[in-house]
C-alpha cells in the first residue's frame, strides 16, 4: 500500500490519478488527519507527501513521520511535501524569486534513482518558489536536479530511497511524469 498524504492542493488529484492509473493499492489521508504515530501504524510501503499550502515547520505529524519512514520505506516528497522531507532530514528550503520566464530549464541526476531514463534537461512551466539550500545539506542528502539560474530543485538520500522534489511532476510532461513516478513505485514491486 502506498500511503499519498494530500497537503490540501487540488493539483494532487491530477496526480493521484497518474498513480492510479500504475497502482491501485493507494489510500488518501489528510496531512493534518493524523498523527506521526497513526501514519507510521498504516503499515505503508511508501509515501508520497504532496504539495499544498502551509508551512513545513508547523506539520510536526508529517516531519516525525518522515523521520521514522526513513531508512524503512521509500519516500517522495512533492513541493511542500519535499520541503518537509528535507527539514525532517536536516535540510532546509530557501525562498527564491521564480524566473521571469515562460519556460525554464532544469538538469536532472539520471544516473539512477527517480530520474533514470528521462532526459537529462527538461523544460518545465512550473514557477517554483522555494529551492533546496545548499549552504546547511546534510551530508546525507545530495542535490539531484538544478534549474538554468542554479537552484537547487530536487534531492534524494545518498543511502535510503528517499527522494523530494519541489517542481510539480506534471509540469515536466506526462511522459516524464510517468517516469518519476513508475521509477519510485518501482522500488517497492
Amino acid at each position: 500500500m502506498v500511503l499519498f498524504i494530500d497537503n490540501y492542493d487540488d493539483r494532487m488529484s491530477d496526480l493521484y490519478k497518474l498513480l492510479t492509473d500504475e497502482y491501485c493499492d493507494i489510500t488518501v489521508v489528510r496531512s493534518d488527519d493524523m498523527t506521526a504515530e497513526e501514519l507510521v501504524l498504516t503499515k505503508a510501503e511508501a509515501v508520497i507527501i504532496g504539495t499544498g499550502v502551509g508551512n513545513a515547520v508547523d506539520m510536526e505529524n508529517c516531519l516525525e513521520a518522515v523521520r521514522r519512514f526513513c531508512g524503512n520505506i521509500p519516500v517522495l516528497g512533492i513541493g511542500l511535501g519535499a520541503e518537509i522531507v528535507c527539514m525532517a532530514l536536516g535540510g532546509s528550503f530557501c525562498e527564491t524569486n521564480p524566473p521571469d520566464k515562460r519556460h525554464y530549464n532544469t538538469g536532472f541526476d539520471t544516473t539512477g534513482g527517480i530520474f533514470e531514463g528521462m532526459p537529462c534537461i527538461v523544460s518545465s512551466a512550473d514557477r517554483v518558489s522555494i529551492s533546496v539550500s545548499p549552504i546547511d545539506l546534510p551530508a546525507h542528502l545530495v542535490i539531484t536536479a538544478r534549474d538554468e539560474y542554479g537552484r537547487g530543485l530536487a534531492f534524494s538520500h545518498r543511502e535510503y530511497p528517499v527522494y523530494g522534489i519541489c517542481i510539480y511532476p506534471p509540469s515536466l510532461g506526462d511522459e516524464i511524469c510517468m517516469t518519476i513516478l513508475r521509477n519510485f513505485l518501482n522500488i517497492i514491486k
